[in-house]
């Protein structure tokens, strides 16, 4: 393997963990507190796939539509997660 192949390699490499962190600002933006979350959940949550990512961001959604305005604005947790 040449060094322009490591190279490859190694930007591959960069840019996937990019698109991982990637993630985790969606599920950011999208009102989930991830800093109560443990670095084995966090990589979980990394490796998602994108219709993953998409399920899970939509079924919070879904689920807080559902609360009464009363507690829209109470934490809610499901399997760690905060919705």
């Amino acid at each position: 393997m040449g060094s322009g192949d490591n190279e490859a390699s190694r930007n591959k490499n960069k840019e996937a963990r990019v698109r991982d962190g990637d993630k985790l600002d969606k599920l950011r933006a999208e009102g989930y507190a991830l800093d109560m979350l443990s670095d084995e959940q966090l990589d979980i949550l990394r490796d998602l796939s994108d219709n993953e990512l998409g399920v899970l961001i939509e079924v919070g959604h879904r689920l807080a539509a559902e609360e009464p305005e009363v507690t829209a604005h109470a934490p809610m947790t499901i399997g760690g997660l905060f919705f």
